[in-house]
């Protein structure tokens, strides 16, 4: 039994080390994935985003230079359109609107039904930062 046990411990610390390794192996993967399942997910229900998307600027175009631009980019494939409005133009004084500009701008994306809005509100006024009055600025904006 004394001649076997080199042989026996040799093959105990070869199988020790295989469960190590093996239970590494198991770990990493298991971190590496975090329950995340194989392959793709489901498709979900009514989930038809469109991908392609631009800046743009189209306070620049009288109306039918506007709507010109809008149908080149309905032709470029594009769905999103990423407009800034400026509150300094909009608001110039506290409480004083001139929709003037994005009303023009929305009803020529309203004949463009294709294309989808994403407004940035941009520009504050010169005065200190005031979170009341941007959240007062961005309700009006939405209600319009």
């Amino acid at each position: 039994m004394a001649r076997h046990l080199p042989r026996l411990l040799l093959w105990l610390t070869g199988l020790l080390t295989v469960v190590v390794i093996a239970q590494s192996i198991i770990a990493a993967h298991q971190t590496r994935v975090r329950g995340i399942e194989a392959g793709f997910p489901a498709p979900v229900a009514e989930a038809d985003v469109p991908f392609l998307g631009v800046n743009v600027a189209l306070e620049q175009y009288d109306e039918a230079e506007l709507d010109a631009a809008l149908d080149r980019i309905v032709a470029g494939g594009f769905r999103w359109v990423r407009q800034p409005f400026y509150w300094t133009q909009i608001e110039p004084q506290p409480g004083r609107f001139d929709w003037t500009v994005p009303d023009r701008i929305l009803a020529a994306l309203a004949r463009h039904p294709t294309l989808r809005l994403v407004a940035v509100l941009d520009d504050a006024p010169p005065t200190p930062p005031d979170p009341d009055r941007f959240a007062t600025f961005a309700a009006a904006f939405a209600a319009r």
